[in-house]
């Protein structure tokens, strides 16, 4: 894998230049983007419950944290160390059926992570991942309110690049990396997870004491890994000044690998 990045022009002794108008993704967008499907995967919950009532199968909502530790170290030019620290998600799942004390329950889920990084004190990157996974849930009850899971799920991941570079002396003057050249890159690759834990629910006999029987709550804690595919980054000139390097130049970021252990931390809302 290449571990430099290659064709980049250092404009350090060079012009100022006039700050370019950029059309990029801000974080905070991304953010919003983030939330708008968070927000429709809960909207979509709630027509299946509604759909539930007439008679389907249970459904599930999980809402997750989990930390991935990354295992290339081309991963450190995007973040200030291999831990994407930021991963959230959703999961919906639904129980279709039971052999022997196993419940098999097929699942949608999404997953989203945010870093940031330093190439070279010159080169800022912004990296956004965005997993869309489908995949299976088996899980065996030990208590009324305590089960083990094991979970095996694939998809696809859409990687989001965005990288500034200014030169040298500007950063020394100003400590701004965002106001020179900006550069951008999407990618694609495949993905595959494994996954094992422990769930814990409210106790069905205490929410029948209560006369609640459509609905639960609780947690789950798990671990497994993530194996993704390679991504060579070979971003694309999106804005700049006259010190700008040139398109034709194909700037070369590297190759990176975002495979790594994780854990996993959830919340879980049972429609029955």
């Amino acid at each position: 894998m290449k571990r430099i990045i290659s064709s980049i022009h250092n404009p350090a002794c060079q012009g100022e230049g006039t700050p370019p108008s950029f059309r990029g993704t801000s974080p905070r967008r991304g953010l919003l983007q983030h939330f708008a499907l968070l927000s429709a995967m809960v909207l979509v919950s709630i027509l299946l419950l509604v759909a539930s009532r007439a008679g389907a199968e249970p459904l599930e909502l999980g809402l997750d944290l989990s930390p991935t530790f990354l295992q290339d170290k081309n991963y450190e030019a995007f973040s200030s160390d291999r831990l994407s620290s930021l991963r959230l998600g959703a999961d919906l799942r639904f129980e279709v059926g039971d052999v022997d004390g196993f419940a098999f329950l097929p699942m949608v889920g999404y997953r989203y992570a945010s870093d940031s990084g330093t190439m070279r004190s010159m080169v800022k990157n912004d990296l956004t991942l965005h997993d869309v996974l489908v995949g299976l849930r088996v899980r065996k009850g030990l208590q009324s309110w305590l089960a083990v899971f094991a979970e095996v799920s694939g998809g696809m991941l859409y990687a989001d690049l965005d990288s500034r570079i200014q030169s040298q002396s500007d950063y020394r003057v100003t400590g701004d990396m965002g106001t020179r050249d900006r550069y951008q890159d999407h990618q694609f690759t495949w993905s595959a997870c494994g996954l094992a834990g422990l769930e814990f629910t409210l106790s069905k006999k205490w929410l029948e004491s209560r006369n609640v029987d459509s609905f639960n709550f609780g947690g789950e804690i798990g671990a497994g890994y993530i194996r993704r595919g390679d991504i060579g980054f070979r971003p694309g000139l999106e804005g700049g000044d006259e010190n700008s390097l040139h398109a034709a130049e194909e700037p070369s970021w590297g190759d990176v690998n975002l495979s790594g252990w994780l854990i996993q931390i959830g919340l879980e809302f049972r429609f029955f």
